[in-house]
Order: C-alpha cells, then structure tokens, then sequence
C-alpha cells in the first residue's frame, strides 16, 4: 500500500486508483468525496501501476470517468495533476489523446494530455495545459518534445506554483514556462476523454490525482519511486 499512503500524505483534492473490478462508481479515496462514474470501461484491464487493475480505455467507445465539477481546482495559484499511464494506440486528426482534466472553453481548461497543435508530427507527445485569469480566454502550455512511446509506462505530471507551468514525465522536467493567476477549471473534469472534445485514451490508466498545492520534486519523485515497484487494489 506503498503508493497509496504517498499520495494520500501529499492531501490529494481526489485520488482515484481505479482499480475497481465491477460496478460504475470510481471511487476517490481521499476522503474528499469526488467519487467518479464510469462509462464503458473495461474494468480490472492490463496494469498501469506494477501488480494494480487498471481500466481499459478506448476512444472509439468512448470510455471514460466523470467526476462532475471539482470546486477546490477552480480560482487558486498552485494545483497539480498526477497520473500512471500506458498508451497502446494513437487517435487520428487532430492527433490528441486525453488523460484527465477541464475543457469546457478557450477560458476555462486545464488539462494533461498527449498531441497538442493538431499536428501529426506531434502525436503521443505530452502537454499540460491551464487557463489563469492571467491568461483567459486562452490557456497556456507547458509542451512536451518526446514523444511518449505505445506500450510503455509512464508516470506524468502537470504542476502550476503560481509562476511556473510544469510538466514533468518519469521525475524528469519535460517543459517549464512561466505562468502567472488564478486556476479558471469551473467545470466537468474527466479522465479518459475531454468533457467537450472528446478525444479519448486508448490504453490503461491509474492512480489519478489532483491537488491544490504544488508537489515538491520530493514528493513527485516519493510517488514515482514507490509507484514503479508497488500498487493497491481499490474494489
């Protein structure tokens, strides 16, 4: 229960293992109550984390998780988004594969994905993306220049500190601009799909987490250390 325990000692906003092996409720085990509802997933699929069931995502289906409006991501100067993933296909035009997060409009999104700029040269290469009041009505973007290979694991990460948009893949800084203003995500969150865009995961995905605070390097590199060796069944 090694990953489990690091994650809930960083104060997770929610933390869904998905690890359920029926039933629709994802359940969040932070205590916080943001429990998510899936919607054609493949319960207990391949593994996202070492020895964990994770969920079966298909874009074609679509399959994916609601957790409704998340109010304690919306209007604050730090937050981050953490998540075990494994991609095993790529989606066609425009190119975008969507982990978890807000897309509602060109003013209020926030978003861990892979493809960005609906090119093909950057297919499977991974982006985290936020809208502050800084920057409505238009978010800006922390991107990627590897791509992130089909069939492998990864642990990725989206961190705001109030002046840095992060994205960090595997403990290593893959992107860092400078980004200033309050969170606008007042909306639907998702994981698997964009709320409005589609657009969705091909592949498995686990232990996703958001947070109202930035993550030190610390504890990001706690989680993945602990994550590539050990996991907990949440059913």
């Amino acid at each position: 229960m090694g990953l489990l325990r690091q994650m809930l000692a960083d104060s997770p906003v929610f933390l869904l293992a998905l690890g359920e092996s029926a039933g629709s409720t994802a359940k969040d085990v932070s205590g916080n109550g943001h429990d998510g509802t899936y919607s054609g997933a493949t319960l207990a699929g391949a593994s996202a984390v070492p020895g964990d069931l994770s969920p079966v995502f298909a874009a074609g289906s679509p399959t994916y998780v609601n957790l409704g409006t998340v109010a304690a991501l919306h209007g604050i100067s730090a937050l981050t988004f953490e998540a075990w993933i494994i991609p095993t296909s790529r989606n066609g035009s425009p190119y975008i594969e969507m982990v978890m997060g807000v897309e509602d409009s060109v003013s209020n999104a926030g978003l861990l994905r892979l493809g960005y700029d609906g090119l093909s040269a950057n297919t499977g290469k991974p982006e985290f993306a936020l809208v502050t009041s800084a920057t409505t009505p238009n978010a800006a973007e922390a991107k990627g220049s590897s791509v992130l290979n089909l069939n492998e694991r990864h642990h990725m990460v989206g961190r705001y500190t109030g002046s840095r948009l992060q994205l960090i893949v595997d403990t290593v800084t893959a992107a860092d601009i400078a980004l200033t203003g309050t969170s606008q995500l007042n909306a639907e969150l998702d994981i698997g799909r964009s709320p409005t865009q589609g657009r969705g995961w091909n592949g498995t995905l686990g232990f996703c987490a958001a947070y109202a605070s930035a993550l030190s390097d610390a504890a990001i590199a706690r989680h993945y250390a602990v994550g590539l060796r050990e996991a907990v069944v949440i059913g």
